[in-house]
């Protein structure tokens, strides 16, 4: 049978455990990973801040803002575009990795189109076109068709466009469909740029030879082979880890939020360990408190936050925990959302864990779901606090049973102790301490110690046991 990681909280801690420890994805190895660092990285970086300036001024000059690089940075643009065009024609589902290459992808077509780079627009086109008769080929028309729409609305280059429609009949054909799109700008200039090539087909209008820019010339010598879907996958993660760094070191628990809640898994695990050893202390709780408030978060992320959380609480004080940390366990424990149960279960054995006994009576007077209030039952039980329950259960009468069997556990474990104290010998003694040790009875084995006897020696044996084995536990 599956288990529903969702609403089982041991599945879901041992899911946690597992990602929270998770080694960051090996790259492609080697030269080639070594290329794909020194290209992308200081890239990224010019990228980001010139989308920051376009916000603040849709009409700056690309040009200008690259100044004596600008042919570098073209070479960069178009061997990033590829990369993203790859990533997003393999990608399904959404996250923020795939947002965030369509963000760099339009960033790099915007700045191309701006300072009129035909030859590298008609570049990309091609690199599209090579993509149609294999997998996406709905996609990779798609992106023909803008590319060629771009180009459409250029001036300057439109010679050398003519010549290179006239060598491309899929490239006509992809004219001929944009002509009959119900759309007011592309059409018409799709119905201009194919009138232009019909009159150059009847000599009426010059044709001009395609060239090489020296952008173009740059990128073949860097790298003229196109991305496959794993070296677009690391690239991506490059741009996801580059964007997690600078939300780091700005302090940004928002957006650092954003990536642990609705990023891929590998840029997840990067957020957390970004906020963990570079923000600081409030703003990464700040940042945890965003993901259990995350509408979309999944259950593994939720769980991720709140054990973080719990981790961040017993450091501050395992004995009843920080004043500002469990009303975040306590907020993520009160959810009513069903996909949330095993995150909300996470939560009140966090506040267990550092012995919160009002917090546990709370929910168990107050929680939403039931298996939230029987985690909290079972804390005062393993304490001994159950008596505090009993008015609480009598009027949650849904939690009566969880309240039945703690009690039952407790009297087991109190007869047991009794039946240590008379055991007639060694052998009979062991018997029911193992299972007092079975029951998990560290107050009934604790009292067991407090005396110089050979039974206290054999119960603090047992105690050991215990607690070794609950470590393993915990660890694994």
């Amino acid at each position: 049978m599956a288990v529903d990681l969702a609403r089982d909280p041991e599945a879901l801690a041992a899911a946690t455990a597992a990602f929270l420890d998770a080694a960051p994805p090996a790259g492609p190895g080697g030269e080639a990973e070594a290329m794909l660092r020194r290209a992308v990285t200081p890239l990224l970086a010019d990228l980001f801040a010139l989308d920051a300036k376009l916000r603040e001024n849709a009409d700056l000059s690309i040009a200008a803002f690259f100044g004596a690089a600008l042919v570098e940075k073209m070479a960069g643009m178009l061997f990033l575009a590829r990369f993203c065009l790859r990533f997003i024609a393999v990608s399904s589902g959404q996250s923020l990795d795939l947002t965030e290459m369509r963000r760099l992808l339009t960033l790099a077509i915007q700045a191309l189109y701006q300072v009129q780079a035909v030859e590298g627009l008609m570049f990309l086109y091609d690199d599209a076109a090579g993509g149609r008769a294999g997998r996406h080929a709905e996609f990779w028309d798609g992106a023909c068709l803008h590319l060629l729409s771009m180009l459409a609305l250029l001036a300057e280059g439109r010679l050398r466009v003519l010549t290179f429609l006239h060598e491309r009949p899929h490239a006509r054909r992809h004219v001929e469909q944009m002509m009959a799109l119900p759309d007011a700008q592309r059409a018409p200039a799709a119905r201009e740029l194919g009138q232009d090539y019909l009159d150059a087909r009847r000599g009426q209008r010059p044709m001009e030879p395609l060239t090489t820019p020296p952008y173009l010339t740059m990128l073949m010598q860097f790298d003229p082979a196109p991305p496959d879907d794993a070296a677009a996958a690391f690239v991506a993660l490059l741009a996801a880890r580059e964007r997690i760094r600078v939300a780091a070191e700005s302090g940004d628990a928002a957006m650092l939020a954003r990536w642990i809640a609705e990023g891929s898994a590998p840029a997840a695990q990067a957020a957390l360990r970004a906020g963990k050893a570079h923000l600081a202390p409030g703003h990464y709780v700040d940042a945890l408190a965003r993901v259990i408030r995350h509408p979309h978060a999944p259950p593994l992320r939720l769980a991720c936050a709140v054990q973080e959380l719990g981790r961040l609480n017993h450091a501050a004080n395992p004995n009843g925990g920080d004043p500002n940390l469990i009303p975040l366990l306590r907020e993520m424990a009160m959810t009513d959302v069903p996909d949330r149960a095993g995150a909300a279960r996470l939560a009140a054995r966090a506040v267990a864990a550092v012995d919160a006994f009002n917090e546990s009576l709370y929910l168990i007077e107050n929680a939403v779901m039931v298996e939230v209030g029987e985690e909290a039952i079972l804390h005062l039980r393993d304490t001994r606090r159950l008596a505090l329950a009993e008015h609480a259960v009598k009027a949650r009468p849904f939690l009566q049973m969880a309240y039945e069997d703690a009690f039952a556990h407790v009297q087991r474990a109190k007869s047991l102790m009794e039946s240590v104290w008379s055991a007639q010998s060694e052998e009979l003694a062991m018997l029911y301490l193992a299972r007092l040790k079975e029951l998990k009875a560290y107050p009934e084995l604790q009292q067991l110690c407090q005396k110089r006897t050979k039974i206290s020696d054999l119960a603090q044996k047992t105690l050991a046991e215990l607690k070794l084995s609950m470590s393993a536990y915990r660890e694994e």
